[in-house]
């Protein structure tokens, strides 16, 4: 308890809660811009933060962090263009609800759930570290290959509309996601004779290109203003009345992106399409997701948040980074003279306290903030289209520059918001490309390397205890969600009946 109170005592000193409202800040609004995100933000923090104190510096960072992954959930409530991969998700119902004038309720939502998200994952990394470390050790190739699989048939089952369609989404983002080098062979592949895809196609890129542009060309249509009510309905207050009033799908959510955060590689955007795909699979009216729900910002934002706790597990115990942000966040610790390892807590003790306590904070930081905020920011849907039309597209398109300083990259998310233009007009679903995109080239290098390791066998997917329950949770995905759309059409089918006889 000593040394709980020091660290308690160090955090809120006047300087360091300066720079940490200041890391919050400036988190937020790198979230919001397209292309920035929580590692940039960090990697440009810390030549920064190494000439402050090692308190200071590490609330900065975390604050950032924290702040970013928040931040990107506002530009797709608002706009419908993620700040970060990790904030696609909530882009699904978060801008229908700004649509339909509701963007105070849908910006409390998503603030709320990112602050109950952020803390179950914190909380889950300060209590159990030690001991989900050595369960995240235990995953080897053939287990990532079938998490990525999981993944798939998670988003693939729980689409609505044709099944066919939802296949075939997936294969395109497939496709994408092996454009460039062989990782086995290294030939290449459907680069069409241009050093451009040699390396393949940022998911970022994809991205922009599937909503920012997207929408851009819905709006060409489209007179007004986002609101398509003309005014802001609703308030703050009820935006988190309704994510407590959904807290099984933030606890849900929230157990999702921990285990997708301490399972290295996965990424943050994959707990979140899991995580949404999940909660449309558990409700009693899944058709109503996708057209301006809470339960999907809520299952988004608090999956989104709870990776951080998440991540940090390997991070700390075992100095393998979760994700890239926590990859970034790792250099700055080792900066700071905080070497991971199973002695971290004996020989950074005072350090590991301040972190733990920065964290919890930084929740709650970035909830303050933007609910002050959050007035400001939904007047952005009464801003008249015409107006927004070449505002996003200059954000769309530095998003896309600032990744590789690239022109290149503005053209490409051009052509991917065609694509994405005529699959909305087709009906086909996003979500099992994005998913397809991000876990491709995840499946595609695992599924060689445990090949190789096995000397071409396939009884190494079935060869441990964990490779038994993801096969049980791909077959779940499969099953439950038909299981449950059936007891929701005899609720509503008993609702029909019942209706008339009240009459």
């Amino acid at each position: 308890m000593d040394m709980v109170i020091s660290a308690i005592s160090d955090v809120f000193l006047p300087l360091n809660i300066l720079w940490f409202l200041g890391g919050t800040a400036l988190g937020i609004v790198a979230g919001v811009l397209p292309g920035v995100g929580a590692s940039l933000t960090m990697a440009l923090l810390i030549p920064i933060t190494f000439y402050l104190d090692k308190t200071t510096g590490l609330m900065t960072l975390v604050s950032a962090w924290a702040g970013a992954v928040y931040g990107g959930s506002i530009s797709s409530i608002l706009i419908n263009t993620p700040g970060t991969g990790a904030n696609v998700a909530t882009c699904f119902d978060g801008f229908p609800m700004a649509r339909n004038g509701k963007a105070k309720v849908a910006l409390g939502i998503s603030a709320t759930s990112s602050m109950i998200g952020g803390l179950f994952g914190i909380t889950v990394l300060i209590l159990f570290s030690p001991y989900i470390s050595k369960i995240s050790v235990m995953f080897g190739a053939a287990e990532y290959f079938l998490l990525a699989i999981f993944g798939l048939t998670v988003t693939s089952s729980t689409i609505k509309g044709s099944t066919l369609k939802g296949l075939i989404s997936s294969g395109v983002g497939l496709m994408i996601s092996f454009i460039g080098y062989d990782i086995i062979t290294g030939t290449k592949r459907y680069t069409f004779h241009t050093m451009y895809l040699e390396d393949g196609i940022d998911f970022l890129i994809v991205v922009i290109g599937f909503f920012a542009v997207t929408q851009l060309f819905s709006f060409l249509s489209e007179q007004g203003s986002i609101s398509q009510a003309g005014k802001i309905e609703g308030k703050i207050s009820e935006g988190i009345k309704l994510t407590f009033k959904h807290i099984k799908v933030a606890l849900t959510s929230s157990i999702i992106g921990t285990i997708f955060g301490f399972a290295p590689g996965v990424g943050t955007t994959a707990a979140s399409l899991v995580a949404y795909s999940a909660a449309e699979g558990g409700s009693d009216h899944p058709e109503d997701f996708g057209k301006g729900i809470p339960e999907g910002i809520v299952a988004a934002e608090a999956s989104n948040n709870a990776v951080q706790g998440g991540a940090l597990i390997p991070t700390l115990t075992l100095g393998i980074p979760g994700n890239s942000d926590s990859a970034v966040f790792l250099a700055g610790l080792m900066m700071y003279g905080i070497n991971p390892g199973r002695n971290l807590y004996e020989t950074n003790s005072h350090l590991l306290y301040v972190l733990f306590i920065a964290l919890l904070l930084a929740q709650v930081a970035f909830w303050i903030v933007g609910m002050l905020f959050t007035p400001i920011f939904a007047k952005i849907t009464l801003v008249p289209i015409k107006i927004l039309l070449p505002i996003i597209w200059i954000v769309a398109c530095l998003g896309a520059f600032a990744l590789n300083n690239e022109f290149i990259d503005c053209i490409v998310i051009i052509i991917m918001g065609v694509i994405g233009y005529l699959m909305k007009k087709l009906d086909y679903p996003t979500v099992p490309l994005l998913m397809g995109v991000i876990l491709g080239h995840l499946a595609e290098k695992n599924f060689a390397r445990a090949m190789m390791i096995s000397d071409n066998s396939l009884i190494c997917f079935v060869d441990s205890p964990i490779c038994w329950v993801i096969w049980i949770l791909i077959a779940l995905s499969i099953i439950l969600p038909r299981m449950l759309s059936k007891r929701s059409e005899r609720k509503r089918a008993l609702r029909a009946a019942k209706e008339p006889e009240e009459e």
